[in-house]
């Protein structure tokens, strides 16, 4: 038995201890109380409900987990997705078909790389943000899903297969007009860290003027991939991360590896489906680096914490360690990480936000002004997104050396 689940259980048994003969007693009240009505009090129902209870004074969100859930819940965190097999893009707020594979279910389709994608379903959009039009190819439990795509002036409906298949770590890497670096990961499963570092270092090291990660709806169980995507933002040997039981000691700790770490701003973005590694690593970031920021809306309070613990025939599915980070911080699952920009749902919200024509300016733009448009272009539609590429370039306009940014006082 791991570990972890061993002090779980010690906590279970000190807690129960420290309360059973109260428990004892209020028992014995309930049956007293129940039996002058007429009616017996069921001893198994009991039992079970006073188990979950005694856990929940350690996990609130604790509860049973059957085979079938747990399976599910690994499947999740290995990158099993219920989805089609392409992988997309953005431009200009609309997700963009941006590889088919070989010999996958979409392979004979009529679709070809460079499509856009104006409806999902039932649904037709002019604009939507990335994470959500992913989410959308996988809502529902048909095995085919209707698009609508634009091929230049031709458009079309198009069925496509759906499965579960491996989900990409990282759905699209981009290079924006304005040289800021986006990758949008769809979680950090084994071997994912390699892809993210050589990209984010290769931008780095080209001086690019910042880099957006997108870790909205992303998952994954790689505890190696966020070392190594967080080292590139710590100095090296600095401490980033540790798993602690209830008894304060150590599961498993973390510290960066040795190298230089990424002199550039980096926007985080995460919303409530931003869970397991990912959820790790966006709330290490953030405790770790001063030239990040986290963007959105909080995260789900995950972070691999739980575990199942059986008891009996049964296993329940608690929080059996903390997450500590090097800011201080502590996570037990309650909890996710609050984003240092918060975005309310009327600014997350789709729009178009570029700036009316003067009618009165007739001199010739500017080559900086045609890139913020070109940029504004590309990332319409996405509220998030909009915010982070503000963000990058009002740091980039205060020529602050780099852009030293912090959510601190």
């Amino acid at each position: 038995m791991k570990r972890s689940t061993l002090t779980a259980f010690a906590l279970l048994l000190a807690t129960t201890g420290l309360h059973a003969q109260s428990t004892t007693g209020a028992l014995d009240d309930v049956r007293a109380t129940l039996a002058s009505f007429g009616v017996a009090l069921d001893e198994a129902a009991t039992s079970r409900a006073a188990r979950l209870a005694a856990v929940r004074t350690i996990d609130p969100r604790a509860d049973w987990i059957s085979d079938e859930d747990w399976a599910r819940e690994q499947a999740d965190r290995a990158g099993k997705r219920w989805r089609p097999d392409f992988r997309l893009a953005m431009t200009n707020g609309l997700p963009v078909i941006a590889s088919l594979p070989t010999n996958g279910t979409t392979a004979a389709t009529d679709l070809a790389p460079g499509d856009r994608i104006t409806g999902i379903a039932t649904q037709t959009f002019t604009r939507i943000a990335l994470p959500e039009a992913l989410r959308q190819l996988g809502t529902g439990a048909a095995t085919s899903i209707t698009l609508r795509t634009v091929r230049g002036e031709r458009t079309a409906t198009v069925s496509v297969a759906r499965g579960w298949i491996d989900e990409p770590p990282v759905e699209t890497i981009d290079l924006l007009p304005n040289d800021i670096g986006y990758i949008k990961i769809n979680g950090l499963y084994p071997g994912s860290g390699r892809d993210v570092v050589s990209r984010i270092r290769a931008w780095s090291e080209g001086q690019r003027v910042g880099m957006i990660l997108d870790l909205r709806g992303a998952g994954g169980d790689d505890l190696a991939a966020v070392t190594q995507i967080a080292s590139l933002f710590a100095r090296g040997g600095q401490f980033l991360f540790a798993f602690r039981d209830h008894h304060q000691q150590d599961v498993a700790s973390y510290r960066a590896t040795e190298g230089y770490p990424v002199s550039q701003p980096v926007m985080v973005l995460v919303d409530g489906d931003t869970r397991g590694a990912s959820e790790v690593l966006a709330a290490v970031i953030n405790g770790a680096n001063r030239r990040a920021l986290l963007i959105g809306t909080a995260t789900r309070g995950d972070f691999l914490l739980r575990e199942p613990v059986a008891f009996g025939n049964e296993r329940m599915f608690f929080a059996t360690k903390v997450l500590d980070t090097a800011d201080g911080l502590r996570y037990t699952g309650q909890a996710g990480v609050e984003p240092a920009i918060p975005l309310t749902p009327a600014e997350l919200d789709t729009r178009d936000y570029e700036p009316p024509p003067d009618l009165l300016d007739r001199r010739g733009q500017l080559d900086v002004e045609l890139r913020d448009a070109a940029v504004r272009r590309r990332v319409r539609g996405d509220g998030a997104l909009e915010r982070a590429v503000d963000m990058i370039v009002g740091l980039k306009s205060l020529n602050n050396d780099g852009g030293t940014v912090s959510s601190s006082p």
